[in-house]
């Protein structure tokens, strides 16, 4: 299946039902893959592109962009497979790195996930054994660090939620989420319990992360599920749960205490959207990225009007960006010089205004492009 888009009208149906391990379903969206529309241009969603080269030297190149995050005007990027994270300013310009490898204070051996901490103003870097470690926004300076208590065995991704809260997910434990307190240096809270089998035998997705804040609350989100969580009053409920008809993915309708082969002949004999990859949502638009049938769709939703698109290319051949973000002025993506003309119509690409410095190639740093939202 080369094209799927479906674009028209969606209606919010608000239930009052309850499901045990959710809560209140506030929003179910049905999504119809059936109903196709297969001329939606790259220009019906974006109205320009932006495209910034990030600066190449020995000393900082990029090996995988695993996530980015875009604050102030400055573009901190966490190289998973470096054990790094990249800082650039908004023209492209080389700022400094983290890359602290090794034993002592401020070094680490291994990280798995990085945030800039609004609350305390640094860049936070999380390892898998629970240690956060914290530098100086301006320079990347060590600052401070301290450890989740040793009956924590891994953690693999977090998000500070106050001053004194930081929520963490460890994919391994039956209770996802753990609560830590740095005031008090304890763990004060657990939550989403969840069988071990999904961790273990159900694929996963890329560059997954399960938090985001919107209108100043915790979502969030998993890549085997099709709803959307928040947390508010201690509480975790369901906000969004979106409905693909007989492509809807339920963990729950699965025995959970089988062996890998049941799971993989269930997903093998099913068509079934059963890996999210990408959820983002600001005031206008909420995206999401998925799997199915080994191809790869965007749902956009436009909050005002309630339609929505669901697509894995344009009608000029060319493919929605994997993995955005929002900034201020619409979309970013960070990707590789090869891959633009599989993402930016050969117009734009061929444009005298990007000016594409000399020396670009497969060892060039990635780029980021910045799409302006019609």
């Amino acid at each position: 299946m080369k094209y799927l888009v479906v674009f028209f009208s969606a209606a919010l149906t608000f239930l009052a039902s309850c499901r045990p391990d959710q809560g209140s379903v506030q929003n179910i969206v049905s999504i119809d893959l059936k109903n196709k529309k297969e001329d939606v241009s790259f220009y019906d969603l974006f109205k320009s592109v932006d495209i910034i080269f990030l600066e190449t030297t020995e000393d900082n190149l990029i090996s995988e962009a695993t996530k980015t995050i875009y604050s102030d005007g400055i573009y901190y990027i966490f190289d998973r497979k470096q054990n790094g994270v990249f800082v650039f300013n908004n023209t492209g310009e080389f700022l400094f790195k983290i890359q602290n490898i090794g034993r002592g204070p401020g070094e680490f051996i291994n990280i798995v996930d990085f945030e800039i901490n609004q609350f305390t103003h640094s860049i936070d870097l999380l390892t898998p054994f629970g240690e956060v470690l914290k530098y100086n926004l301006e320079n990347g300076a060590f600052i401070s660090s301290f450890h989740l208590p040793e009956s924590v065995r891994a953690v693999h991704y977090f998000k500070n939620i106050s001053q004194d809260s930081i929520v963490f997910y460890q994919m391994f434990e039956r209770n996802r989420l753990l609560f830590y307190s740095v005031m008090e240096h304890r763990i004060i809270g657990e939550k989403r319990e969840l069988p071990y089998f999904i961790t273990r035998y159900l694929p996963g997705a890329l560059n997954w992360h399960p938090f985001h804040i919107y209108n100043d609350k915790l979502n969030l989100f998993e890549y085997f599920s099709n709803t959307i969580f928040v947390l508010e009053d201690g509480e975790l409920t369901s906000r969004i749960s979106w409905d693909f008809g007989n492509y809807t993915f339920d963990y729950k309708s699965l025995n959970p205490d089988m062996d890998r082969q049941y799971y993989e002949d269930y997903l093998r004999n099913n068509s079934r959207i059963h890996v999210f990859s990408t959820y983002l949502e600001n005031d206008s638009l909420i995206i999401k990225q998925f799997f199915l049938n080994d191809s790869f769709y965007t749902l956009v939703f436009f909050k005002a009007k309630g339609e929505y698109i669901v697509i894995d290319r344009f009608k000029e051949g060319i493919m929605f960006p994997t993995y955005p973000r929002f900034d201020s002025g619409g979309l970013f993506a960070i990707v590789h010089p090869r891959y633009l003309e599989t993402l930016l119509p050969q117009e734009i690409i061929s444009s005298k205004e990007i000016g594409f410095p000399k020396g670009i190639n497969k060892e060039s740093n990635p780029i980021i492009l910045r799409y302006r939202l019609n």
